[in-house]
């Protein structure tokens, strides 16, 4: 891999964290809605008109859907005219590229980083800036011209946080992003820069034996985690008040067990309200969290609770930026959990959506606190370099699997473990929702429901129980609802006497297989019926 000859560096937290780049990738990023046949035009028109791209063949193992990969021709040492010569060329063919397509390609981005783990990640021609509260905005005008930024949006919600593009010409705005914010981030009055990074992330499914029915009795995992018996607790009580924000990759939201709970919905990559995507990872998750009545009949935890869809994700790639732009939104439509399957097993917090995270729970819910689940991954090994999931006030979720009586089924081999892991939930063979369109080996013959694997599974099961807890219990907390779910959790595994108290409270034990257990429906319900929510509300100012 060719590297730069100058050290480059991502100014994060205080720290310069070294970057190498591939100096010769082109990444071609088409439209969240371009069209099959535009995106096949768009390739073959590169391969045939555009003499200084390449296909590469070092990124084939990523999703080539609406992300595709090119080498650009290298330059040649001391041979400054034939350089000159395939700069042009390489203007020129961008140029083309964008007229010739213009309903498919989106943006051309051409630098590709290794990250200090070793992760591929795209610079956009984008940075996210936070200046501190008592910036004025003519001095924030005068910074942004001083480096040739232009304000694209602002981040509702979190105070002079905003969205910027370097605007400047393609042969210099792009290698200048990571300088810039670097030199952004020592101004007094900046609070944090950095790069709006492209990220590649893993949904956090793994794919089932291809079976063609559906059990008609109660699915095992229901059983394990008492949901029948939780349910019976529930007698005169409704959910429907209840809403939980799935954040994903894709959503079908005509599926007629799923389109009488969906409330609200948003693509944050085409600004539009629906969310469809080249994949349909999300309706499988929504399916878990929520118990609807049409079809094949029950199927989630959670009975009739409301969704909200946000696709945050395009093929497998999104920025920490849009996933903050998505934890806000599901803030601003009054979400009362947020569930997300999906991420990277090394993964660094970027602090715009640090602060995204700290703001929807401690001020959401009215000040209660809204509730962030997210999946610990299928890596099979820590999740403590996970910093997303494993940050303050998100829980993470691993995922079990069956093997024997009701306290010994076991860590499913792909989950992680770790001082980061809270807790863990079934995620083997559960029923779900799916999209016809999706043509997975495993639908069941109708088409619209599946088997479905892994933390992705585990995670809205979870974040299902704690609708369950909110629904007799609203008034709660979002510590409270915590505590409920690591304090009623079984604790599981062969071994027990492994499980060791936390901060000397013994009504909270935990390990690092299994965290604090696994979620137990039925107690967790009891407990918080007899709960009363003691902890003060402090009601914020919407900014």
């Amino acid at each position: 891999m060719a590297t730069d000859s100058t050290n480059q560096c991502h100014f994060y937290d205080k720290q310069r964290e070294p970057l190498s780049h591939k100096e010769n990738s082109v990444v071609i990023r088409c439209c969240s809605k371009a069209k099959e046949e535009g995106i096949s035009q768009t390739r073959n028109f590169i391969k045939n008109k555009c003499s200084s791209l390449n296909p590469s063949t070092e990124f084939s193992s990523f999703p080539d859907d609406k992300f595709h990969f090119y080498n650009r021709a290298e330059k040649k040492p001391l041979e400054k005219d034939k350089n000159k010569e395939t700069e042009q060329s390489l203007e020129k063919d961008f140029s083309s590229i964008k007229n010739e397509n213009k309903e498919t390609v989106k943006e051309i981005l051409e630098k590709v980083y290794r990250s200090k783990n070793g992760d591929w990640m795209i610079l956009a021609n984008r940075i996210v800036c936070k200046y501190k509260s008592d910036t004025s905005q003519e001095s924030i005008e005068k910074i942004n011209k001083r480096f040739s930024l232009k304000k694209v949006k602002e981040l509702k919600f979190l105070e002079k946080t905003f969205l910027l593009e370097i605007s400047e010409t393609r042969s210099t705005s792009s290698s200048n992003a990571v300088e810039i914010c670097d030199k952004l981030s020592k101004e007094e009055c900046v609070s944090y820069a950095h790069p709006d990074w492209i990220e590649r992330i893993n949904l956090h499914s793994a794919a089932p034996s291809p079976q063609s029915d559906l059990p008609t009795n109660e699915p095992w995992y229901l059983k394990k985690i008492k949901a029948q018996e939780a349910w019976k607790e529930l007698e005169g009580v409704s959910l429907s008040n209840v809403k939980i924000a799935i954040i994903d990759e894709g959503f079908y939201i005509g599926h007629e067990d799923l389109k009488e709970k969906v409330i609200d919905s948003i693509d944050l990559d085409n600004g539009d309200n629906d969310p469809s995507g080249s994949f349909s990872h999300g309706t499988s998750c929504a399916g878990v969290a929520v118990r609807t009545d049409g079809g094949l009949g029950s199927l989630g935890i959670a009975p009739n609770c409301q969704i909200i869809p946000i696709k945050a994700s395009l093929d497998w790639f999104t920025g920490q930026y849009q996933l903050a732009e998505a934890l806000l939104y599901a803030f601003e439509k009054g979400a009362d959990i947020i569930s997300c399957s999906f991420g990277k097993d090394e993964w660094e917090l970027l602090p715009v959506l640090k602060d995204a995270i700290d703001k929807v729970t401690n001020d959401g819910r009215g000040g209660r606190g809204c509730l962030v689940f997210w999946a610990g991954g299928e890596q099979g090994g820590t999740i403590d370099k996970n910093e997303i999931a494993t940050c303050e006030n998100v829980i993470a979720v691993g995922s079990t699997r069956p093997r024997g009586g009701d306290l010994e089924d076991g860590r499913t081999i792909t989950s992680p473990q770790g001082k980061g892991l809270d807790l863990v939930a079934p995620g083997t063979g559960i029923i779900t929702l799916a999209k016809r369109e999706d043509g997975d080996s495993n639908l069941h013959k109708s088409g619209l429901y599946r088997y479905f694997n892994g933390t992705s599974a585990a995670t809205p099961l979870v974040a299902g129980v704690a609708a369950l807890i909110l629904g007799v219990n609203p008034k709660l907390t979002r510590e409270e609802v915590q505590d409920i779910l690591f304090e009623t959790a079984d604790k599981i595994g062969k071994d027990i006497t492994r499980y060791k108290p936390v901060d000397g409270d013994r009504r909270r034990l935990r390990n690092d297989k299994y965290g604090y257990g696994r979620v137990n429906a039925l107690k967790a319900v009891k407990k918080a019926i007899n709960t009363t929510a003691t902890k003060k509300i402090i009601i914020t100012k919407k900014l």
